[in-house]
């Protein structure tokens, strides 16, 4: 019986270090008054970026995230369908992160992180020739993006003025169709010239059209 009571404790306390190593390497060694200290801008952005519909499958995706910590995803999934989606936190994710932070409980992957943070998802069919004509809508904007940046290269190198927005959203879009992958982002404002940047109108006029949908539901 002894034995039995002896063998027990042993497994407790080897199962308490195994837990204990663990967490030891998600996290730093110390948890002092502010935290961890590892809750970021970047880290942030970054759990953004990963949050998906629990059913993540496509053949052509376009997502954004806009202020309000929601986000859209066009795509065209496996078996043809056309949707448009809606994602929003149950709770602020910077409010999230920023608790786990707070006590020392922030992994150190972001995408572990996916799991404190949960979404509801809205969608909507959206016909395929609304999908397509956004899908070439985006590509002929971010192709007049990347041209406006180099067009405002000869105006950089002799004024040497740096552009600052203050308090401005930005739009963070992701494109993938199994061949093409990017990531770009545009600020939400007029330029020096007083001219909107195309990425920022398209991510309006998908805005425009979600909100038109999903008022219907």
């Amino acid at each position: 019986m002894i034995q039995r009571y002896v063998k027990t404790a042993i497994l407790v306390i080897l199962t308490m270090y195994g837990v204990c190593s663990m967490a030891q390497q998600q996290r730093p060694s110390s948890c002092g008054e502010d935290g961890q200290g590892l809750f970021r801008d970047w880290y942030y952005e970054a759990v953004l970026h990963l949050v998906r519909p629990p059913d993540w499958q496509y053949l052509i995706s376009i997502s954004f995230s806009s202020p309000g910590e929601t986000k859209y995803i066009l795509r065209m999934t496996v078996d043809r369908k056309f949707e448009l989606l809606r994602g929003t936190p149950e709770k602020s994710i910077v409010e999230t992160l920023e608790a786990a932070d707070h006590i020392c409980a922030l992994p150190l992957d972001p995408f572990e992180a996916l799991g404190s943070v949960h979404f509801n998802w809205r969608r909507v069919s959206i016909p395929q020739n609304t999908f397509e004509q956004l899908d070439q809508d985006f590509t002929r904007a971010v192709a007049k993006h990347v041209s406006n940046a180099q067009s405002r290269y000869g105006e950089r190198l002799k004024s040497r003025a740096e552009t600052v927005y203050l308090h401005t959203p930005v739009f963070k879009f992701s494109y993938d169709d199994g061949v093409e992958r990017m990531e770009i982002e545009s600020t939400d404002s007029n330029d020096e010239r007083g001219k909107n940047d195309p990425l920022n109108i398209w991510a309006h006029s998908v805005l425009k059209l979600a909100e038109g949908h999903f008022a219907k539901q």
